[in-house]
């Protein structure tokens, strides 16, 4: 009814990577729902072990038929890339100079970096030189 991590390990991948799976995958699964030790059994439930990997492995849901393919739409995939791209900084900023650029722009009296929370004079000056090369182009 119990077993140790040991046994579990042996049973599912095999003596030669049972050591591997015991010290990197069971915490992983522990995460996921995988049974905890019973302290009073020293061991692990096995049938809540079974089941687990009945609804790891998708059993529990049972099968899908196979079914024909539709037509491929490559464009459902275009607004992830289009969101993705509005995050990427802007005008050449990197992600700091953009930070403070809009601190700025939504607190119109900052004007230096000891008022901006996280901004150096090293972060200023590099929005200013880009900022000003944009300008003179």
């Amino acid at each position: 009814m119990f077993a140790t991590d040991k046994e579990i390990a042996v049973a599912i991948v095999g003596k030669e990577r049972a050591q591997m799976w015991i010290k990197t995958v069971i915490p992983v699964l522990e995460r996921k729902g995988f049974p905890r030790v019973d302290p009073l059994h020293d061991g692990r439930p096995v049938p809540l072990v079974k089941r687990f990997y009945e609804g790891y492995m998708g059993i529990t849901a049972g099968f899908a038929v196979a079914a024909p393919d539709g037509e491929e739409n490559l464009d459902v995939w275009r607004p992830k890339r289009d969101k993705r791209n509005e995050r990427k900084p802007q005008m050449g900023l990197n992600s700091r100079c953009l930070s403070t650029l809009q601190y700025m722009v939504e607190r119109p009296h900052v004007s230096t970096s000891v008022e901006i929370v996280g901004a150096r004079d090293f972060t200023m000056a590099g929005r200013e030189r880009r900022s000003q090369g944009r300008a003179s182009r």
